[in-house]
């Protein structure tokens, strides 16, 4: 494989899983040239060199600024759709790599017009996700089941989630790949303890990850108001809605600690 497409719809902005993917797919020399497509906000640069065989095009969509109607998200996907699809023939992309359940079309598509390999990279139970519900769970679902069959390989994030997908729909094409940090053997430090000012003695609880909904934030941030033990302190590392709440918490609580991803 030589040119290596990798479809999203996020600013990648703390895009770890990609660019952990893609520097592994590099150094395992099966692609030599990787391309991550994204959208474009207005602090961010539209194209950015990652280094020599990466590089990272956010999308200056002209229909970004409607309004979130129906009519107006499904006008930004048809144009998101065919600037990737003109850019995958540009490149002759002959790897696509799918991660979000609403491109996996265009990944189909992309697989058509270039003769390229299709992967679906889950990055979670795609259509169980809490951001889905109602009508969006239903064509999210509709989508998968549709398009899944198109893709030669079909990555997923634990052994459970893999069991879902061979049951659901019969695929015999997956892998798992874990969501894990590069392996490293840090020795002890004092790096949160000095970056937030957390008193000698007193030991972490960490949450990393997306301050989201569903991911039991709010029942850790009610433990730790309701009781200080003296000995232990609660810090939540990461972005997302919850983050003023996060912060709330943090300015009035002094075992509750709010750290930027």
């Amino acid at each position: 494989m030589r040119n290596n497409l990798h479809l999203t719809m996020t600013p990648l902005r703390y895009a770890s899983r990609v660019l952990k993917e893609t520097d592994s797919l590099v150094r395992a020399g099966l692609v030599e040239r990787v391309y991550i497509t994204g959208l474009h906000e207005t602090d961010l640069k539209e194209h950015e060199e990652i280094d020599s065989a990466r590089s990272v095009w956010r999308i200056r969509l002209r229909s970004r600024r409607w309004p979130r109607s129906l009519g107006s998200q499904l006008f930004k996907y048809i144009e998101f759709f065919v600037r990737v699809a003109r850019f995958a023939r540009l490149k002759r992309v002959d790897l696509v790599n799918v991660h979000y359940v609403a491109l996996l079309p265009l990944g189909v598509f992309v697989k058509w017009i270039c003769g390229a390999r299709l992967v679906y990279d889950t990055h979670e139970l795609e259509t169980e996700s809490i951001d889905f519900g109602g009508i969006r769970k239903l064509a999210a679902k509709r989508i998968e089941r549709t398009f899944i069959r198109y893709a030669d390989l079909v990555i997923v994030v634990s052994e459970g989630i893999r069991a879902w997908y061979a049951d659901a729909y019969g695929l015999s094409n997956l892998v798992t790949v874990l969501n894990c940090p590069r392996l490293e053997h840090p020795g002890p430090g004092r790096r949160l303890h000095d970056e937030l000012r957390i008193p000698d003695g007193r030991r972490i609880v960490i949450h990393q990850g997306g301050l989201v909904r569903g991911r039991g934030i709010e029942p850790l941030l009610d433990a730790f108001a309701a009781h200080d033990d003296q000995k232990h302190v609660l810090v939540l590392m990461g972005y997302g809605e919850l983050e003023p709440l996060v912060k709330q918490y943090a300015a009035s609580h002094r075992n509750i600690y709010f750290k930027e991803a």
